[in-house]
């Protein structure tokens, strides 16, 4: 078993090149020490990856990329790296750093309070040479707050910032799509919490709160995040930006800054991140002129302290932008002189934008084709699957209906490159071009810069009465959403379903949106409040629609009691006829959840013929249901095929219960290739690691597993380590994974996740049970007869001699081997000797050979004990 802490001695020898003299620092993920290189007894810190947390490959990447950020940047500014590898008797990763020596701001702002302007303005533009470095490397630090920012002092010279804790950063390429939200939520900027989408602007964002905070003392988000109930609700109230100028904030904490600082503070951190001051230089520049103080006069190339030369990108236009933010600052002062106040600039441009140029093509469907794509990675499978979802995201930003009958032809290509795509649209006439990191990144890209130039027919007053708006921008906006979520091209977070509700209070579409999507987030209380406010709305809309919302409402958002949720159903159910014909039932229907009845299947089958494509959300009810339906799966499978194949990747799991292995591998890949909105890498991983479950790949599964260790989502994360485990178990490795229950039962206890930690210590003992594996002197209760797992009571069955029902409690094993991978081995080692014993040969032959594969390399003698068992 491995250790969870290496507490390793002074004057140990480490990597056979340092001695240890002291531990300085111990966290969740390493240790660090201070050290000497033997030959040059040059001091340093030496930090080490815990050997738990070396075990996973996404923690190990996440290290890896620490040093190599470091390496790629040469800042006086950015913490040193000096060498870095894996030490062989500790098989742990370690990074060797420049020993630094005084303390980081967030702790000299909590020990000093306000720090003078002056102190300030030198801080933030040290800060912005290493954040200007780093940009110029194409990296994205996304953590940057005051205790990353570290005043290293050093005899006869002035104190420097060292920009630290580079463990997160991202390369700019790999940020065009959708990542995890990573960072500290108090200094992340909008698109970060939104998407994870960052860019240079992003550490501009941070900058300016950085800046307000070591002025006040006090974070500018301070009161929000006190006063919100979890993470979530507090992201919420940040997305629209700073809601007050910065200097009343802090007048009630009792410090004075001049309005222009408002005014930096707002281009620092406004909502957009193109409207953001265009470098972290030119920003730090702009702030000592706001501030009033001395500033350095940082260029765009820059040469300070001894930094090599660093030319930033876009030196023209930022120049330009950085010349016309700097003349925004200094009107702001005549403004507060005539009128008072410069918010106002924070929120607006100092020029109108020009107007939109008038649509030239008219579109009232589309007709989708494959696309015509090359590069790496290029199939036939692909293209057809990135033309039709080019061709769905496109209707639904448009408003119209997509299908493969006639209508205005989509024409899609696409050039795959290493980490870029470029992707052209062409229709009627017009043609779009857009770059992104993935497919389905071009595409929207493409999509937005083609919308312009489209519009469809004018919609009929009914239309508006549909959507419960006295206006077609409105029902349009509100139509968009409810698409967009049901087809998976948004997450159902609440984000954008508040955001409609705010500029439409009076449709209920977006309250039951809201109340949906706080219901999934787990917040009762907001739900409730969306749900009545939706309620007493509903009287505007038609009685059809009416009917499904209000039985959404009463069927899954906190019913009263029996009867209401009775009521809920009744009227979902009556919906199915009400609102046959509506193109929009299947996503209103589908906005909450499933009720599955014995009408779904077959009126699936009905809306599949009758609107081939907006029809699809209703899968989200029908396609588990089919599962044990090899015909209906099989068309219901061919319609996917037909109108949207990337779907078919959300439904790996029922396609493995299926059996259809092969499917679920292809659906996997196509998602992932494409890069789609909502997928996020926990969930791809978990889907590569059941696909690996199922062709009884131990190896594959661990791999999988462990990439989902590093997510900050804490479900994710043990999700990840349940399926390591798991993993381990599939292999054979009885031992590893019973050394690794203990470590994560003691993980989610310390977490304070009491349910989590029960869960895993019963499944601990179950296997320690059937094993023998107990301590000595220890007695563990076998398990009630209604708590066994299906292998044990094949086990009682055929200890009683009824070996068919055993037989098929054993089959029973091999359904869904993720749930219980010991169980699925051990299962075909017990059904081989029965299927042999009643004549069945090959099929015993063949369930041999599969343990034997599964089990090549397991705990000696496993496979001999299993065939023992009683």
């Amino acid at each position: 078993m491995r250790r969870s802490r290496l507490m390793l001695a002074e004057n140990t020898i480490f990597a056979g090149r340092y001695r240890l003299v002291r531990r300085i620092a111990a966290g969740g993920m390493g240790e660090v020490y201070e050290a000497r290189h033997l030959e040059t007894e040059r001091p340093a810190a030496l930090k080490v990856m815990l050997p738990h947390v070396a075990e996973s490959a996404a923690l190990r990447e996440r290290f890896r990329l620490e040093a190599r950020a470091a390496a790629l940047v040469e800042s006086a500014h950015v913490v040193e790296v000096l060498d870095a590898g894996v030490d062989e008797a500790t098989e742990s990763p370690f990074l060797v750093m420049e020993l630094l020596r005084g303390e980081d701001l967030g702790k000299r702002s909590a020990r000093l309070g306000p720090l003078p302007p002056e102190e300030v303005a030198t801080w933030i533009l040290q800060t912005a040479r290493g954040l200007d470095a780093l940009h110029a490397a194409s990296i994205v630090h996304r953590d940057l707050k005051p205790s990353n920012l570290f005043l290293a002092e050093r005899a006869g010279e002035a104190p420097r910032i060292k920009l630290l804790d580079l463990g997160v950063v991202k390369r700019v390429a790999e940020t065009a799509g959708t990542t995890s939200a990573v960072g500290t939520p108090l200094y992340m900027a909008p698109e970060q919490l939104r998407n994870g989408k960052v860019g240079p602007q992003t550490d501009v964002y941070a900058l300016g709160m950085v800046a307000y905070s070591l002025l006040v003392g006090r974070a500018y988000w301070a009161a929000e995040a006190e006063d919100a109930e979890n993470t979530l609700a507090f992201a919420l109230t940040t997305l629209d930006g700073p809601p007050e100028p910065p200097s009343t904030r802090a007048a009630r904490a009792g410090v004075t800054l001049p309005v222009t600082f408002d005014v930096w503070f707002g281009l620092a951190t406004a909502k957009e991140a193109q409207d953001r001051f265009p470098s972290a230089g030119a920003a730090a520049e702009e702030l000592a002129i706001a501030l009033g103080v001395k500033g350095e006069g940082a260029t765009r190339t820059l040469s300070l302290d001894g930094e090599r030369r660093i030319a930033l990108p876009n030196e023209a236009p930022a120049a330009t932008k950085t010349r016309d933010m700097r003349r925004t600052i200094a009107a702001a002062i005549g403004i507060v002189a005539l009128a008072g106040g410069a918010w106002f600039l924070l929120q607006r441009r100092t020029e109108a934008p020009p107007p939109s140029p008038a649509p030239r093509a008219t579109v009232a469907s589309i007709e989708c084709t494959a696309a015509k794509i090359t590069g790496p990675g290029a199939t036939d499978k692909l293209a057809d699957a990135l033309g039709k979802g080019a061709c769905a995201r496109l209707a639904i930003e448009l408003g119209v209906v997509w299908n493969n009958e006639p209508g205005a032809r989509l024409d899609v290509t696409a050039e795959l490159g290493e980490g870029n795509t470029k992707v052209t649209l062409a229709i009627a006439g017009e043609k779009a071009e857009g770059e992104g990191a993935t497919p389905i990144v071009a595409t929207n890209a493409a999509i937005q810069a083609l919308l312009p130039a489209l519009t469809k027919p004018a919609p009929s007053k009914e239309y508006l009465v549909d959507w419960g708006v006295g206006d077609v921008t409105s029902a349009y906006r509100i139509e968009r959403v409810v698409r967009r979520r049901a087809f998976d091209f948004a997450p159902r977070d609440g984000v954008e379903a508040e955001a409609l509700a705010r500029t439409n209070p009076d449709s209920a579409v977006p309250h039951v949106l809201l109340a949906c999507d706080r219901r999934r987030e787990g917040d009762p209380a907001s739900a409730v409040v969306a749900k009545e406010a939706a309620l007493v709305r509903l009287s505007s809309l038609p009685k059809r629609r009416a009917n499904v919302l209000e039985g959404l409402l009463r069927t899954y958002v906190r019913p009263a009691n029996d009867d209401e949720m009775a009521r809920g159903v009744a009227l979902l159910v009556q919906s199915y006829g009400e609102l046959a014909e509506d193109p929009d039932f299947a996503a209103l229907y589908t906005s909450c959840g499933c009720i599955v009845t014995e009408q779904t299947l077959p009126m699936t089958d009905w809306l599949a013929k009758r609107w081939p494509t907006m029809a699809l959300p209703i899968l989200r009810c029908a396609f588990p249901a089919a599962s044990k339906d090899d015909a209906r799966l099989t068309r219901f499978l061919g319609w996917m095929d037909a109108t949207l194949p990337e779907w078919k990747g959300l439904w790996v799991e029922t396609l493995l219960e299926a059996g259809r292995i092969e499917e679920a591998r292809e659906a996997e890949l196509i998602r992932r290739e494409l890069g789609a909105e909502t997928a996020t890498r926990a969930e791809l991983a978990r889907d590569r690691a059941l696909i690996a479950f199922a062709s009884l790949d131990g190896k594959a599964a661990r791999a999988a597993a462990e990439e989902m260790l590093g997510e900050p989502d804490p479900e994710a994360n043990h999700e990840g380590a349940e399926l390591r485990i798991g993993a381990m178990l599939l292999a054979g490795k009885v031992d590893d994974a019973l050394a690794s229950f203990g470590y994560e039962v003691g993980r989610q206890k310390a977490l304070g996740r009491a349910k989590q930690a029960g869960e895993l210590a019963e499944e601990e003992q179950r296997i320690r049970r059937l094993l023998g594996r107990t301590s000595k002197g220890e007695v563990v209760a076998a398990a009630a007869e209604e708590d066994r797992s299906d292998f044990e009571k094949g086990l009682a069955l055929e200890a009683r001699g009824k070996r068919r029902e055993a037989e098929a409690a054993y089959r029973a094993c091999l359904v869904r081997p993720w749930q219980r991978p010991f169980d699925t081995i051990a299962a075909r080692v017990r059904l081989a000797e029965l299927v042999r014993a009643a004549g069945k040969a090959d099929e015993a032959r063949a369930l041999d050979a599969a343990v034997n594969e599964a089990w090549a390399g397991a705990d000696p003698g496993l496979g001999d004990f299993v065939r023992r068992m009683k």
